[in-house]
């Protein structure tokens, strides 16, 4: 049974335990939305129906400071959380001992994401900044111990700037990442070490958006939007500068990413 508990608030609102009730009700909540919790209404959110609950999607729950309370959602195959202000620190979630799909969004003040890189379980994780102001992360080198990530996207600052770590997910099926998040040249390093199976847009010299018509987005920072009928010379200039770095990667393996 799903269970919607979003507030209509803008800010999220402020959730009582009365509310959060209505789940004693379900055997099961196959998706419980809810906002407006604070740190006292969380853990007793947590304490009472955990084990029930098979998804959960925080939405608007700014003034948590404290999340590892989600450790106990023993029982949770996907675990959102949308715009936190307060928290400084993920939960380990190794301790989701079902968790498959891990999605976070502008969580303000988390800069590390060491709690991740002991999970067996997740398959799918996808982490971004909001809307008005990017989030920046140490590194993303924890994302390459996930044993069973086989999906991972990206959009937010990272603070070392290395896309390296991407490269060491043996098991990674598709990618995600912002065009201009990286360097051409990184993109191309990266195209280099991965299995030519992995999927994504931005392993390629150029995305195509049927809006724009002859218009292509070139990927890579400051990589310019190219009309390769109007510019055909440039269209084909930098196509060959992607498949030439490309090569040279190729080529290269014992190459250090060109940060």
């Amino acid at each position: 049974m799903e269970v919607n508990l979003i507030q209509s608030d803008t800010n999220g609102g402020k959730i009582t335990s009365e509310k959060i009730d209505l789940i004693a009700n379900c055997d099961e909540v196959s998706n419980l939305k809810i906002s407006g919790l604070h740190q006292d209404t969380l853990e007793y959110l947590i304490n009472n129906y955990a084990r029930k609950i098979h998804k959960i999607e925080l939405f608007k729950c700014p003034k948590v400071e404290d999340l590892s309370p989600l450790e106990d959602l023993i029982s949770a195959k996907v675990i959102v959380v949308w715009w936190n202000q307060k928290a400084k620190t993920l939960w380990d979630v190794s301790k989701n001992k079902c968790l498959k799909k891990l999605q976070l969004t502008d969580l303000q003040k988390v800069h590390n994401l060491d709690e991740l890189s002991n999970s067996t379980t997740i398959e799918n994780i996808h982490i971004q900044s909001g809307m008005w102001k990017a989030n920046l992360y140490e590194t993303i080198e924890p994302i390459s111990s996930i044993k069973n990530l086989t999906s991972f996207g990206f959009a937010a600052n990272i603070q070392d700037n290395r896309i390296e770590p991407i490269s060491k997910i043996e098991k990674l099926q598709e990618l995600w990442l912002p065009p201009k998040q990286f360097k051409m040249e990184q993109l191309t390093w990266l195209k280099a070490k991965l299995p030519s199976s992995v999927k994504s847009d931005v392993l390629a010299p150029f995305k195509e958006n049927a809006d724009l018509g002859d218009v292509v987005l070139f990927n890579g920072k400051r990589k310019p939007f190219v009309n390769r009928i109007q510019h055909p010379d440039k269209f084909r200039k930098l196509i060959k500068k992607f498949e030439d770095s490309y090569n040279f990667y190729l080529k290269n393996q014992d190459a250090i990413e060109p940060i």
